[in-house]
């Protein structure tokens, strides 16, 4: 059985690998390459302020992000054939779309595309590798009878992703080792599995539990975790970096807080970790807003409920706070 079923998952991976394309001389995938142009200039146009964006404007965003105007035209007939947007006389209008049901979107093109099981099953190995690093042998078999694959194209998969760069990679004694090296590194990632393999039952089930945890709170107390987890299996987890904890330094004293990296960095090259630590550090502030302060201070219920007062709490939370992030890794 798949285990990228989510349209959301799907979709944020058609949006990587079609990055990865972009930078690549092969003419194959040619579904995830509508997929993910189709949603990116589909984001683009979303964020316009005019109801209408002008054709010069609309060829003026695909060129920025890579789109040649031979490129766009089909693209946007793609996108009207799905209802997601409007030609005029005037330009090109969006339909109700928002940057939330982007991903969604970007399923849908894609499965309107007929795509075939190396398609698929390239999504499948980026998104097993993102769990836990894995050796071919471990996941060959698994993918191939899922989307039924010939010899030839078990090998493709394995070899176009590699290549391509839809996952990373090393040589694992007489196999290879597949990962995802924006959660892992490559230093690290044969020891990941090793540990994650070796875990005991009791360990496994506290794990299970913590990512659960993490999984439905996104950021929590780091004292919270290790609670749930135990010293032991903490400073374990201390040496793969698989927990990463933030620290939220102000007049109150330090508070930590917890996530996985891969609530951020899942779907982003690895190159861009000043952007992700911004955002940790956005994170742990409304975390802190919710958790920690009082109603004098700014107190949050929740993210979804002050959406209208993020810019102004988190505003008012960086002149009395220092972030500093850290990851747990020795």
């Amino acid at each position: 059985m798949s285990t990228t079923s989510s349209k959301s998952v799907v979709g944020a991976w058609l949006l990587h690998h079609d990055q990865k394309l972009a930078n690549a001389s092969t003419t194959e995938f040619e579904s995830i390459v509508v997929a993910g142009r189709s949603a990116r200039l589909l984001s683009v146009l979303s964020r316009e302020n005019d109801t209408t964006v002008p054709i010069e404007r609309v060829f003026e965003l695909a060129r920025g992000i890579g789109i040649r105007n031979i490129e766009a035209r089909p693209l946007l007939e793609e996108l009207k054939q799905h209802g997601l947007i409007d030609s005029t006389n005037q330009g090109i209008a969006v339909l109700g779309v928002s940057q939330v049901s982007l991903l969604h979107h970007t399923a849908d093109i894609f499965e309107a595309q007929s795509p075939v099981g190396v398609d698929r099953a390239v999504i499948e190995l980026a998104e097993l590798s993102s769990r836990a690093p894995l050796r071919r042998s471990d996941c060959e078999e698994h993918i191939s009878d899922t989307y039924r694959l010939s010899g030839d194209e078990i090998d493709d998969v394995f070899t176009q992703s590699e290549h391509i760069g839809f996952v990373d990679h090393e040589i694992d004694g007489e196999d290879i080792l597949y990962f995802n090296g924006s959660l892992f590194r490559r230093s690290d990632a044969a020891k990941t599995r090793r540990l994650l393999e070796n875990l005991n039952t009791d360990e496994a089930q506290r794990l299970a539990e913590a990512e659960a945890l993490v999984k439905d709170n996104g950021c929590i107390l780091a004292d919270r975790l290790q609670a749930v987890l135990g010293q032991k299996l903490w400073m374990k987890l201390h040496q793969i970096g698989f927990f990463d904890v933030s620290e939220v330094v102000n007049e109150r004293g330090t508070t930590g807080f917890a996530t996985k990296p891969d609530a951020l960095a899942k779907y982003v090259p690895n190159g861009l970790a000043d952007i992700l630590d911004d955002a940790k550090a956005l994170a742990s502030s409304l975390a802190y807003g919710i958790v920690k302060s009082d109603r004098a201070r700014g107190m949050l219920k929740s993210v979804e409920s002050s959406s209208a007062r993020v810019c102004s709490s988190v505003g008012l939370i960086g002149k009395s706070q220092k972030h500093t992030w850290t990851s747990l890794r020795t």
